[in-house]
């Protein structure tokens, strides 16, 4: 069984895009830099319930993220300060949220964990990989992305990550060893079910 929440995507010159990019920012610095600001962005129209906003507002709201979670010469690795600044903005749009975290991973039956808890209940959930053994992950350290859904015959997980859906082995992403550096959190909105926009596929 596969369960995916809603997400937005972009279909842009015949390319789709699953979720944001920062490829599409302008300036190189930003183009390897800004992933937390594309984590912010997709978990804002989540939150906000516009997953079909257009690609120059997208864009603009890219920008946004970018000067709020400013990177600095070894980008934006700032778990709690990325918190902070997410909640502080979602409170000031009058939408009120509360932080599910996991600061690191002992097992992948807790990792696993963690995702199907936050995926059954409607919620995205947003990783910060910082290093990791495996080679296949090797991409996509140092890297904010957003986990969208899990695969439970696959025991995967559903990754959005520069505007691309990939999965990855729970196993491999969840496995213990000191170098892997696996963070993840979820927002809860006590005023809001999520749960019933969770897409199930057999």
């Amino acid at each position: 069984m596969i369960k995916e929440v809603p997400f937005v995507t972009f279909q842009i010159d015949g390319k789709e895009y699953y979720g944001g990019s920062q490829e599409w920012y302008d300036n190189r610095f930003a183009q390897m830099a800004g992933c937390s600001a594309v984590l912010a962005s997709n978990l804002f129209y989540y939150y906000t319930d516009h997953l079909n906003v257009s690609y120059p507002a997208y864009r603009d709201t890219m920008d946004f993220w970018f000067e709020k979670n400013k990177p600095g010469l070894i980008g934006f690795p700032y778990f709690m300060k990325f918190t902070h600044n997410f909640l502080e903005e979602m409170a000031y749009r009058h939408v009120s949220l509360k932080v599910d975290m996991k600061k690191g991973v002992a097992s992948v039956e807790e990792g696993c964990s963690f995702v199907k808890n936050a995926i059954d209940d409607g919620r995205p959930v947003g990783m910060l990989i910082l290093t990791h053994t495996a080679k296949v992950i090797d991409e996509e350290t140092w890297h904010w992305m957003c986990i969208t859904g899990y695969d439970d015959v696959k025991k995967e997980v559903i990754i959005s990550s520069v505007g691309e859906r990939i999965t990855m082995k729970a196993e491999t992403l969840f496995k213990p060893h000191f170098r892997n550096v696996v963070k993840m959190l979820s927002f809860v909105n006590p005023e809001e079910d999520y749960s019933s926009q969770v897409i199930v596929h057999p």
